[in-house]
């Protein structure tokens, strides 16, 4: 087999599919802005996002504090979780 592994690539969108689906409510028409202390698991996200189809998500590019400090906008209510199809 060559270097990609797409059995493994799918299952964990799969996964990434039912964390964010079903778990955080999240949907293809939900924005997701995307940051982290490096920035390495925010574009690694990104781009598996990107890829399995999610168009609305971006980089945060600067920090938190300045985020807030420009009063954009922050979601403040809690996502409720889908319920489990199973045990």
């Amino acid at each position: 087999m060559g270097p990609w592994n797409t059995v493994g690539v799918r299952r964990r969108l799969e996964a990434q599919e039912e964390l964010f689906g079903r778990q955080l409510g999240i949907d293809k028409d939900t924005m997701v802005v995307l940051y982290d202390d490096s920035g390495e698991d925010a574009t690694r996200l990104f781009w598996e996002l990107k890829y399995a189809g999610h168009d609305k998500v971006a980089l945060l590019f600067g920090s938190w504090t300045e985020w807030q400090a420009e009063k954009l906008p922050v979601e403040k209510k809690t996502n409720k979780a889908a319920p489990a199809l199973c045990c």
